[in-house]
């Protein structure tokens, strides 16, 4: 851990993680199923992908930031 311990609290590691969980994972299956069962346009999706992506990426960020502060 002391090797490797401050490598991944980097805005980065956040964005990355905060990207591929936002759209793999949560975003695009719930936004999906809403959307087709709604009958919305492509256009509704994206601006609602938009800002859940954002959020959580921003999110990412700061718990990927967060991490690195040493709790004493």
């Amino acid at each position: 851990m002391q090797e490797y311990g401050e490598n991944f609290h980097t805005l980065q590691h956040g964005i990355s993680h905060g990207l591929v969980i936002a759209l793999l994972f949560f975003v695009v299956p719930i936004l999906g199923y809403a959307v087709i069962f709604e009958r919305k346009g492509m256009k509704y999706f994206f601006i609602n992908a938009g800002f859940w992506a954002i959020s959580l990426v921003l999110m990412a960020c700061i718990i990927s930031k967060w991490g690195g502060i040493p709790v004493y």
